[in-house]
């Protein structure tokens, strides 16, 4: 199974930005032990592994903020296969809004997984209709508005966009048979 990290460790190592914000935002998702048991070229030193525990938190933050107060939330909307009420699905309402609001705010949730990271929901919960529909406004709009913002999350880098990831990219790419 692939290491995040290692593509951490290579993006510092031998300086490929381009790499780093998707690389932090997958080792977000190991176990400490994990983060702390890999190995980093040089021992970890140049702030790798802190870029690592810390990006995280920013990531966290950003979600809280986005879970609480943004036009993303709250998650209420009627179910769209019911439109007639026949059958009895509740849609995101109530307890069901809360339970995915608290599943974006698990350092294990991958909001670019898809539906299948969603959590489960049983009798009386949303329906399989709901939950893709949630997944759909995901997927088309939040998905890119979060990956627009993984550079913006990256410590100690000063990033607002991957405009100056791809700039950070363009000053390393240095041609080897350039004499320096």
């Amino acid at each position: 199974m692939f290491n995040p990290m290692v593509a951490v460790d290579i993006s510092c190592e031998f300086d490929i930005p381009i790499i780093l914000p998707a690389a932090l935002y997958l080792s977000s998702r190991l176990s400490m032990p994990e983060i702390l048991g890999y190995p980093l070229s040089g021992g970890g030193s140049g702030g790798a592994r802190d870029d690592v525990l810390l990006f995280p938190e920013a990531l966290q933050k950003h979600l809280r903020r986005d879970v609480f107060s943004s036009a993303w939330f709250p998650i209420v909307n009627d179910c769209p296969s019911d439109v007639d009420n026949t059958s009895y699905c509740p849609g995101f309402s109530g307890d069901n809004t809360l339970k995915l609001a608290a599943h974006y705010l698990e350092p294990s949730a991958d909001i670019f997984a898809g539906v299948n990271d969603f959590p489960y929901f049983g009798p009386g919960d949303p329906c399989e209709d709901c939950i893709i529909q949630r997944y759909k406004i995901d997927r088309d709009a939040y998905q890119p508005l979060l990956w627009s913002l993984l550079p913006v999350l990256c410590p100690r880098k000063g990033w607002v966009g991957w405009m100056n990831v791809k700039e950070a990219q363009t000053k390393a790419t240095v041609p080897w048979d350039t004499p320096s």
